[in-house]
C-alpha cells in the first residue's frame, strides 16, 4: 500500500509539474506577445510623427522637431531616416547605427530584436514610407531589458507559487490516500491474524 501512495504521489506530482509548465510558459509568451505589441504601436506612433516631421533638404533628411527623448544620450530610444539624399540618426544612439533593411517597399514593415548600445535589447520596426515622391525607411527602437526582467520575475513568481501550491496538494493527497486506505489496511490486517489463529473472520 506504500508503494501504491508512493506512485500515486509520483504521478500527481508528476501531472502537477506538466500543467505548471504549460501554464507558465503560456503566461509567459502571451504576456510577451502583448507587451510586444503595446511596443511596437508606440513605435509605429513615433515614425509617423518622424515622418510628419521630416522636411525636404538638399544635404538630406531634417527635422523642424524631435521628441525630447531621441537627444538623450543612450535613452533607450532611437531612430534613424534614411532617404536617396542621406541618412539621419537620433542623438541618443551617438555612434550605433541601425543595420539597413534592403528591400523594403513603401508600405512594408520588417520588426525584429537586436543588441543595441550599452548591452541594451532593443525591439526594432523598420517600415518603408514614401514622402513627396521620395522613398525613405525609417527604423525605430526602443529598449525592452526592464520588460524582459519583468517577464522573467513573473516566470519566477509563478514557478515558485506552483511549487507552494504543489507541496500543499502532496500533503492533501497523502492524507487521502491515508484515509483512503485505512479500511484495507484494516482488513490486511485482520486477514493476517486469521493466518496466525487469532481470529476466526473478518
Amino acid at each position: 500500500m506504500n508503494t501504491i501512495a508512493t506512485r500515486l504521489n509520483i504521478g500527481f506530482a508528476a501531472g502537477w509539474i506538466l500543467l505548471l509548465s504549460v501554464f507558465a510558459i503560456t503566461v509567459n509568451l502571451s504576456f510577451r506577445s502583448l507587451s510586444e505589441f503595446y511596443i511596437l504601436s508606440r513605435l509605429q506612433h513615433d515614425a509617423e510623427n518622424l515622418l510628419g516631421a521630416l522636411v525636404s533638404d538638399p544635404s538630406g533628411p531634417a527635422l523642424k522637431r524631435v521628441n525630447p527623448v531621441f537627444e538623450q544620450p543612450f535613452s533607450g530610444h532611437y531612430f534613424a531616416i534614411r532617404s536617396p539624399q542621406g541618412e539621419l540618426s537620433s542623438r541618443s544612439a551617438w555612434d550605433w547605427s541601425f543595420p539597413r533593411q534592403p528591400g523594403l517597399s513603401p508600405g512594408a514593415e520588417s520588426v525584429g530584436r537586436m543588441d543595441g548600445p550599452e548591452q541594451q535589447k532593443l525591439l526594432v520596426r523598420t517600415a518603408a514610407y514614401r514622402k513627396a515622391g521620395i522613398p525613405l525607411q525609417i527604423s525605430v527602437a526602443e529598449d525592452v531589458s526592464d520588460v524582459d526582467h519583468k517577464l522573467l520575475s513573473l516566470q519566477f513568481y509563478l514557478l515558485l507559487a506552483g511549487l507552494v501550491m504543489l507541496a500543499i496538494m502532496l500533503v492533501w493527497q497523502r492524507g487521502v490516500v491515508r484515509r483512503g486506505f485505512r479500511p484495507v489496511q484494516k482488513a490486511v490486517a485482520e486477514l493476517t491474524e486469521i493466518e496466525q489463529g487469532r481470529r476466526q473472520a473478518l
